[in-house]
């Protein structure tokens, strides 16, 4: 090794280390009621106070109404979550958003390397949910189920 490459191994060590010490910062409770009012409360409001609001001075039907009022939280939660990470983090490059968000290869339990081939299990689990969903052999044992445990049966 040469000292250029000590020297860039030391910067990158005191770099990922004030990277972690700013992720690992444990909130306090304050913060994170202030983050969850500020997830929670606009949508709460728009839905008791917007709805009524359009459904009284608008002409959109209600049920179009209900889907814009249920939407628009999830749109507020999305740019929420990335001010929270930019906060957090200094940045909002992709490395970074992809270590935040845990979006990284599988790895293979021999090796301990990433491989991206281990995704193909996917193809056969979603193929076995929609045959399983459509076909009326388990539509009738779910029927059964619901006799069973009519937990999920209308009042």
């Amino acid at each position: 090794m040469t000292t250029d490459t000590l020297s860039e191994n030391a910067i990158q060590h005191r770099m990922n280390r004030a990277q972690a010490e700013r992720i690992d910062k444990q909130y306090s409770f304050t913060k994170i009621f202030s983050i969850w009012a500020l997830a929670s409360l606009p949508g709460g409001m728009l839905y008791w106070l917007g709805l009524p609001f359009m459904d009284k001075y608008t002409e959109i039907n209600t049920g179009y109404s209900v889907l814009i009022v249920l939407a628009v939280p999830y749109v507020w939660h999305f740019i929420l979550a990335f001010l929270i990470l930019k906060k957090e983090s200094g940045e909002l490059r992709w490395k970074t958003i992809k270590d935040r968000l845990w979006l990284k290869a599988p790895t293979d339990p021999r090796t301990g390397k990433p491989n991206n081939a281990l995704w193909l299990w996917v193809i056969p689990a979603i193929a076995a949910y929609g045959l399983t969903a459509a076909s009326p052999i388990f539509l009738s044992i779910n029927d059964g189920w619901a006799r069973i445990l009519p937990i999920h049966e209308p009042a």
